[in-house]
């Protein structure tokens, strides 16, 4: 009896960790790779929940697949954070593409994956900065740069100490991007065929585990 109330209690425990949806993230990376293009990767989400060290160890994950990674600085308000992300780097000998402060974020990561691109680098993680969704000018600023960019994943790293409370955050985090989506301004693309970049559609959830 106590054996089968414990399988029962495992295969409950299993369905609440699995996730409904995954991402082949390698076998994207390699199709991406076969169309000539960098496969560019945003990570998002409030202030303070480790969206930087995340983004250090997907870039780890990758480069110990073999792959080049190129770190794209966005986050161009919070003192420190391009310095933060120049340490990860160093001690991941991966490449690092920033311009600094008050520059706009948008256009930051678009001449980082223009020159990923042109340089021929795998993955490009794009880092930006924390922002509540109730801060309208931080999240008009992050819908632009996705629109603007059109990147293959977005990621939202929360906490996960808040438990079930992180997944109301990430719904209205999305809720407000979406509503701000139609508001701004049309999409640049990278690619040749001169076709615009599709709006924000979604974003996908990481929970940074302390």
């Amino acid at each position: 009896m106590a054996t089968v109330a414990r399988e029962a209690l495992e295969e409950s425990i299993k369905s609440i960790l699995t996730t409904k949806s995954s991402v082949d993230i390698l076998r994207k990376v390699e199709e991406a790779k076969k169309q000539n293009r960098t496969y560019s990767i945003v990570f998002c989400g409030v202030n303070g929940v480790g969206k930087s060290t995340t983004l250090s160890k997907v870039a780890y994950y990758f480069k110990s697949k073999g792959m080049s990674v190129l770190l794209a600085a966005c986050d161009t308000y919070r003192s420190g954070a391009v310095e933060q992300l120049r340490v990860h780097v160093e001690r991941l000998g991966i490449g690092l593409f920033e311009r600094g402060y008050t520059k706009d974020p948008s256009d930051v990561a678009f001449n980082a994956l223009k020159y990923a691109n042109e340089n021929g680098y795998d993955v490009c993680l794009i880092d930006t900065a924390g922002r509540m969704q109730n801060n309208e000018g931080l999240m008009r600023n992050l819908v632009k740069l996705v629109n603007v960019n059109n990147p293959d994943l977005i990621l939202f790293v929360g906490e996960a100490l808040v438990g079930n409370d992180g997944v109301d955050q990430l719904k209205e985090f999305n809720r407000v991007a979406m509503s701000l989506s139609s508001n701004v301004g049309p999409a640049r693309s990278l690619r040749s065929s001169g076709a615009a970049y599709g709006r924000w559609n979604r974003v996908d959830q990481v929970r940074h585990h302390r």
